[in-house]
């Protein structure tokens, strides 16, 4: 062996090449969410196509490497073709949404151009993918050539790469697409290959290897089995990953901190245990017992931790006192959580990936070749993996069944390894097989039943004894209806997301956006609903004279979900002029031709994975679909948003319907656009809310003071906002601000600050007084609201009184008036 290189430049590149792959792969997902939708069905399309390109690369420059006397050379061609490919693909997937729509306009077959579109995008992502799957076996042989230590090699290239790729999710999660956005996010990128292209290409010296066999007592085991398990365990790892954020997810804010997080937890165990293999384990003789030990180890560690998911709230409820600093209460829950699920397991899966290439490598000329089989057998497995959760497994079992069965693979491979391949004596064998079976039906029996995984909110009060009406795992999201005993309350769940209760704030606010529209459009005929929910926004459009009614909801448990709130939405489900449409929000807003008289979109919070319908982008696709004179009426969240954000969220809006209005509905606020200028007759606006005959909007004084802002008001108030686009996703990524308690009361207050001239927007108002004395009664409930949310309760029931010594009509002040004195009692 002749050394020509320093070994520390390929771990140098081996990490730095980690970088930028996380950052496109992070990128190309949130690009391509808009094109197919933020679906389950979408993730798994990405995630199929770009690990089907780093398995055939890995193959492909597998063996290529092992036909290569220059290895460095090899490995800067692979990052200019990364460069140039993934920069490519960026702009191509930038211009899709666009291309898709003229195809799915001019092709009426909707499979075509669907077909198309998926070709387009899987082109685009294998080219630059095939060239990232040569990193592995490329670096790893060079460094064994170098150090004739394949096992250690192999081990240190894999877990520094994955080290890479966790400070690319890192950086990008948290900070480059904050910072700078998705195209300087992916130029920084672009940069970082092309300068890995240029130091390494100046690195670059013949390899002189001699060709003898790898000394290794282990060549026996490099059979079609060994192949079969690393396919398995890929099919077991993504399968874990889908699984495992699944039930995390009912823990957590659904932001993209939290996944984030999640990801760089996984990714860390598995370049810990990659690097624990390389420095301590490489050079053992028994490797096909580790093998064997991590499997089991796997198997029987998921099954625990999925018999245990529920107690996981208990451990955020007993670290509580710390989550009141902001950047704790980012970090925190998702990284606990998911070094308790999933760092164990994780690491053990990073020690056996190089121990099968190690085991696979029968010589070492033919190194790049094994490293690729083992590879592609990975991601293969991987890609049935992730779709095998996501469509089979979640449906029909549910996540806790669904990880006791993947565990029951892993210990199924721990112990056919120990079967097949070390020289236990019989009573041994029997010993372990019998421990492991045993142990792992106690926790499965425990397990199946305690199946369901609900979020912390629904036991977190000690006066409250929630009863669970329906729970609906499906590939979108597990649907969970719970209702109070005490207060016969209930609220729908997506996972952790709150969509709707029977709380009056909640009810009121959802029942202003589906009644409030057509007070501007009383002739609307065709209505779109984004975000059903349980329905109430439905029921209150369907009071009016429509014709039809097409309801998005991207999660289809919740039209199950809706018939547990019949009383409040009407048996909203069964009605004939409703067409329930199971997709994302966004991406049918995008590709539908119909056109609509009113759209009214009750996303959950922006920073709840919902920023997609907050975007500039978004909007203007709203504004495509109205008929002339239609209305838009869009949910407007006060809490999680620092005063800068909420004035972001407003521009966004503003800026595609210069004729917007801001309301408030009790504790939420609402968002009314037209092409047209706003304005009531109030007699004739009286008289249509009268005429609901709604048991919450009954009061048409009530409602008109609901107006805080007009159309020139709203521009004074977001003069100094920022845009939030799909490129700049501001909303999405939120800064430590929102998370303050007092941001709900300070929006509200610098709304009422610049609260505009009611009788500007309604005309003819003949009791000028009475409408000057709800106003007042208004602005004090509002102050009771304030105070409310500062703790200070009595100050909170003394404005209230103080209100309706001002409003003694306003019926609504006397019911919060009563409920609060109540509390007192």
């Amino acid at each position: 062996m002749v050394k020509n290189h320093n070994p520390k430049y390929f771990k140098i590149f081996a990490f730095i090449s980690g970088i930028p792959i996380l950052i496109y792969e992070i990128i190309w997902i949130r690009q391509l969410s808009i094109v197919f939708g933020n679906t389950i069905t979408a993730t798994s399309i990405v995630i199929a196509v770009f690990m089907g390109g780093l398995g055939f690369g890995s193959l492909f420059y597998g063996k290529k490497v092992d036909r290569n006397t220059q290895p460095l050379k090899l490995f800067s061609l692979l990052q200019i073709g990364i460069a140039g490919s993934a920069l490519v693909s960026f702009v191509v997937f930038n211009k899709l949404p666009l291309f898709q729509r003229i195809l799915f306009w001019e092709i009426f077959t909707s499979a075509v151009p669907f077909v198309l579109v998926i070709i387009i995008a899987s082109v685009c992502m294998i080219i630059p993918t095939l060239f990232m799957g040569g990193i592995l076996p490329v670096l790893s042989k060079s460094l064994a050539s170098d150090r004739q230590r394949i096992g250690q090699s192999i081990g240190l290239i894999y877990g520094l790469n994955t080290l890479g790729s966790i400070a690319g999710a890192l950086v990008t999660g948290f900070f480059l697409i904050a910072t700078f956005g998705q195209t300087i996010s992916i130029i920084i990128a672009v940069l970082l290959n092309i300068m890995l292209a240029i130091v390494s290409r100046m690195r670059t010296s013949p390899l002189q290897t001699v060709q003898k066999k790898l000394e290794n007592n282990q060549r026996k085991y490099a059979d079609s089995s060994l192949i079969a398990i690393a396919g398995l365990t890929g099919f077991i790892g993504l399968s874990y990953e889908i699984l495992w954020t699944r039930s995390l997810n009912i823990f957590l804010a659904n932001s993209t901190y939290s996944i984030t997080s999640i990801i760089i937890i996984f990714l860390c165990g598995i370049s810990v245990g990659s690097l624990v293999y390389a420095k301590f384990l490489s050079k053992k003789k028994h490797t096909i017992s580790v093998l064997a030990a991590c499997q089991t180890i796997i198997g029987l560690y998921a099954i625990i931790t999925a018999c245990s998911l529920n107690n996981l709230p208990g451990f955020l409820y007993s670290i509580r006192n710390i989550l009141h600093v902001p950047i704790l209460r980012v970090l925190v829950p998702p990284v606990s959580l998911s070094l308790i699920v999933a760092f164990i397991p994780t690491l053990c899966m990073g020690i056996s990936f190089p121990l099968i290439c190690k085991l696979v490598s029968p010589a070492l000329p033919k190194l790049g070749k094994s490293i690729g089989k083992v590879f592609l057998a990975n991601t293969i497995g991987a890609i049935i993996g992730s779709i095998v959760a996501a469509f089979f497994l979640i449906p029909v079992a549910g996540v806790v069944k669904s990880i006791v069965f993947i565990a029951f693979i892993n210990i199924f491979i721990g112990l056919f390894l120990i079967w097949k391949f070390t020289e236990l004596k019989r009573i041994r064998t029997m010993i372990t097989f019998g421990s492991v079976s045993l142990i792992a039906l106690f926790f499965t029996w425990r397990a199946f039943h305690n199946y369901m995984i609900l979020p912390p909110s629904i036991f977190r009060a000690k006066l409250r004894a929630d009863k669970i009406l329906f729970y609906k795992e499906t590939s979108q999201g597990t649907v969970i209806v719970n209702e109070d005993r005490y207060t016969g309350i209930r609220a729908c769940f997506i996972n952790n997301s709150a969509v709707c209760g029977t709380t009056y704030d909640a009810l009121k606010v959802v029942k202003f956006m589906g009644h409030l529209p057509f007070f501007i459009n009383p002739q609307g005929k065709n209505v779109l609903i984004i975000g059903f929910g349980i329905g109430i926004t439905s029921a209150a459009v369907g009071k009016h004279d429509v014709e039809k009614l097409d309801c998005v909801e991207i999660c289809s448990g919740a039209k199950t979900a809706a018939t547990f709130f019949n009383d409040f939405n009407d048996d909203i489900v069964k009605d004939p002029r409703v067409n329930f449409i199971n997709d994302d929000g966004r991406h049918y807003v995008l590709l539908t031709q119909t056109k609509y008289d009113i759209i009214s979109c009750d996303p959950t919070h922006p920073t709840l994975g919902c920023n997609n319908l907050y975007t500039l982008e978004y909007f203007k696709d709203c504004k495509r679909l109205l008929n002339t004179g239609g209305v838009i009426c869009q949910y407007l969240p006060l809490h999680k948003l620092s005063l800068l954000e909420f004035q972001t969220l407003i521009k966004t809006f503003a800026e595609v319907f210069p004729h917007t209005t801001v309301w408030l509905a009790y504790s939420h606020g609402v968002l009314i656009g037209s092409e047209e200028k706003i304005e009531f007759d109030f007699a004739k606006f009286s008289t249509d809310v009268i005429s609901l005959n709604d048991n919450i909007l009954k009061d048409p004084y009530i409602i008109a003071t609901s107006l805080i802002l007009d159309e020139n008001s709203v521009q004074d108030f977001v003069k100094n906002a920022c845009l939030n686009t799909d490129d700049q996703p501001y909303l999405e990524f939120f800064s430590l601000k929102s998370l303050r308690h007092e941001n709900w009361h300070l929006n509200l207050i610098a709304l009422l600050d610049k609260r505009s001239d009611i009788f500007t927007t309604f005309q003819n108002v003949d009791d000028r007084e009475k409408i000057k004395r709800y106003l007042k009664g208004q602005n004090l409930f509002y102050s009771s609201l304030v105070y409310k949310n500062r703790g200070e309760l009595i100050k909170s029931v003394k404005a209230l009184e103080q209100a309706l010594k001002y409003n003694p009509e306003n019926q609504e002040i006397l019911m919060i008036l009563n409920d609060e004195l109540t509390k007192f009692q």
